[in-house]
């Protein structure tokens, strides 16, 4: 679908002419958030008559992710922190190990100072939702004539928010990787790509996929090498530091927190579980869906996906995204850090928010310049769409999983940022970045 502009002038039918066709995008893009909506409702309803109901409410407890490890940090700076439940009497229960990397236990820590670490976490979304919104609103109406149409366009947005809500409701601080990402990006738009890659070093020592962003830094013209050793260093320097706050001694906490991360990989990433499966969205959640009900593991496979799911990446990034604007390897590479780990929970698909704004800015910047849009961006923004429905509430879906869903839509998305230039207005960025 193209949808064509008209050329500009200066009178008052000119200035009709000119708003109609963005008036047009608005349409469309409401009609097709409309009927993503209607067509999710209608499946979720054909699931209830199944009597599947609604999970959320039935088999989580709401504010699990942040509160979990609460009674394992009374044992911080401890040996016992790094051992099993049950191992001492302060920690009968609970998972059997912190499952993620050192700087997250910093995260954790913090939280911790409080007796209800659910309330700091609520604020601080709420706070960053707000943020986010008066961002986008302002974004939009830098790009857009009137403001009034950029309320419109930020209420279509909002429909699909259910990934920040589903983030929300187990309060996973994968909010913390999302500001600081979300930051970075930013940065690198006003062309501060030394503090840019800094933020994404961090983010990526308390979850280690984004590191993938570092190839931001990279294009057909240069490789931005001091940029990727910024952020290679903030990890590893982040690391060293919460090591070694961690543990009583060096030693034991960095071999603890290989051990937590390891059992996250066999109960959790290469594992088959019916109850994660229709939130996993990652390239090996068909491969762990084919074992479900087995009494085989896909550990065996995980080797396989990794070097070959890296090895696909790497090429397809190195030989044609890296030759493309900035928007281009942004959503790649998104795409790539939500899709390519062996389990992707549906709140990370909040990476890809930035992404959707950015392109609704180039559709509608591509209108004001009196050419059509290009059809790839409007597939893109109807993949990102498609990837932001709810039906990460039905648990086990009488007629398909929603991961699986997502999976398609993202690997979509993918395939769309290697088929033509994305040129990002100077609305959205104040330097020319390549």
């Amino acid at each position: 679908m193209v949808i064509k502009a008209v050329r500009l002038g200066h009178g008052p039918e000119d200035t009709a002419a000119r708003l109609l066709p963005l008036t047009r995008l608005l349409r469309w893009f409401a009609l097709f958030c409309g009927v993503l909506w209607i067509a999710c409702m209608i499946y979720i309803a054909l699931d209830l008559l199944q009597g599947h109901g609604f999970p959320l409410a039935r088999k989580f407890f709401p504010f699990e992710d942040i509160t979990i490890y609460q009674p394992r940090f009374k044992l911080f700076h401890t040996a016992a922190f790094f051992q099993p439940p049950g191992h001492s009497r302060r920690v009968p229960w609970g998972p059997a190990a912190f499952a993620y990397p050192p700087a997250a236990a910093l995260v954790y820590a913090a939280f911790y100072l409080f007796d209800a670490p659910e309330v700091p976490y609520l604020l601080l979304t709420a706070l960053w939702t707000i943020l986010i919104g008066v961002g986008a609103w302002l974004m939009l109406s830098r790009a857009l004539p009137t403001r009034r149409s950029a309320t419109q366009y930020l209420c279509c947005l909002a429909c699909f928010l259910f990934p920040l809500v589903f983030l929300a409701e187990r309060g996973n601080i994968e909010l913390l990787v999302w500001v600081a990402l979300t930051a970075a990006v930013l940065l690198c738009l006003r062309g501060y790509s030394l503090s840019a890659a800094v933020l994404i070093g961090a983010a990526a020592a308390v979850k280690l996929y984004p590191i993938f962003l570092l190839g931001l830094f990279v294009t057909r013209a240069r490789i931005g090498w001091r940029a990727i050793a910024a952020g290679v260093l903030a990890t590893v320097l982040l690391t060293l530091i919460a090591v070694s706050y961690a543990g009583p001694t060096f030693s034991v906490a960095l071999d603890g927190f290989i051990d937590g991360v390891s059992k996250f990989n066999q109960q959790h990433a290469e594992a088959a579980r019916h109850a994660e499966a229709v939130f996993d969205h990652s390239l090996f959640s068909p491969v762990k869906l084919a074992y479900l009900g087995a009494h085989d593991t896909p550990l065996q496979w995980s080797t396989v996906y990794f070097v070959c799911g890296g090895v696909a990446a790497l090429a397809v990034f190195w030989l044609r995204v890296r030759t493309l604007p900035f928007l281009n390897r942004l959503g790649y590479l998104s795409a790539a850090m939500i899709l390519l780990p062996p389990v992707s929970y549906e709140y990370t698909i909040i990476h890809l928010y930035l992404a959707l704004l950015l392109l609704l800015i180039t559709a509608i910047a591509q209108l004001r310049a009196s050419t059509g849009v290009h059809p790839t961006v409007i597939y893109a923004i109807c993949c990102l769409l498609c990837a932001m429905l709810p039906l990460g509430l039905l648990q086990g879906g009488t007629f398909l999983f929603a991961g699986e869903v997502q999976l398609l839509a993202l690997l979509l998305f993918a395939f769309f940022t290697t088929r033509a230039a994305w040129v990002l207005p100077r609305t959205a960025r104040s330097v020319e970045f390549p």
